[in-house]
């Protein structure tokens, strides 16, 4: 038997993807699939990466464009010799779904009787949502002081704005967001489509603050992922005016 492996190198995205369970899968589908191909002479059986593409897919669409469907498949041989088996992984990224960003489909291969044979299968799927985005930690500290300082010297405008939209206490619920409060940070940013004139004005030096406690991406991704459409938008545009020197 001619062998064929595809070991191309695995990448892994560090991304704020929340907890993913992986989730075991019967072989005996997958198994029964080969079975079936090996007696119909498919040359993709003599190897366990095409075997593996070939019981994930058929694929939707292949490439690199973004929000595009793309796979790719890494395999380990277990040990230094085949019969020790082989792991392969084939992972699922760039997925047109709203709940879901990645799919891992992760196979152990062995030899049984000449041919391949799944003798361990699960399936991994990755939350397209980040619960929370991360935060940068040297400016922890900064962000309270700017709370506090809140606190000590209200803003009426921005205050009555805030009261208006159901948030009777804003610096608390500011406060709420640096310690994790998704819910919290979900109320701050659903007002930038709630506030005009001045207090527009003083949420957009708020927001904006309250942006740079975030790392970046996983704060843009958090807007994209988690509010509609239009908060999303009013948020961007906001930061957007600031940074421009648009809102003082």
């Amino acid at each position: 038997m001619k062998l064929r492996f595809l070991l191309t190198p695995s990448i892994l995205l560090v991304t704020s993807l929340s907890p993913a369970n992986e989730e075991p899968v019967d072989p005996a589908s997958f198994n029964a699939k080969i079975a079936e191909a090996v007696n119909a002479g498919k040359e993709w059986t003599a190897d366990p990466s095409q075997i593996a593409a070939h019981l994930i897919g058929p694929w939707v669409a292949q490439g690199k464009e973004s929000g595009s469907l793309g796979w790719k498949i890494s395999a380990t041989i277990n040990g230094e010799e085949l019969s020790s088996g082989v792991d392969v992984t084939v992972t699922e990224d760039g997925l047109l779904d709203d709940a879901t960003r990645r799919i891992d489909h992760r196979f152990t291969f062995a030899l049984v009787n000449g041919s391949w044979s799944v003798t361990k299968a699960s399936v991994k799927y990755h939350n397209a949502r980040p619960p929370y985005p991360l935060r940068e930690e040297e400016n922890v500290e900064k962000a309270r002081a700017g709370i506090i300082l809140l606190q000590q010297v209200p803003v009426p405008a921005l205050g009555q704005a805030a009261e208006d939209a159901g948030i009777t206490d804003l610096p608390s619920t500011v406060f709420a967001t640096l310690e994790g409060d998704a819910a919290a940070l979900n109320t701050v940013l659903n007002l930038s489509t709630k506030v005009s004139g001045f207090a527009r004005q003083d949420y957009a030096r708020l927001l904006f603050g309250l942006s740079c406690f975030f790392e970046k991406p996983g704060f843009n991704r958090y807007l994209y992922m988690n509010l509609d459409e239009q908060t999303s938008t009013a948020v961007r545009e906001i930061l957007r005016q600031v940074e421009d020197g648009e809102l003082p």
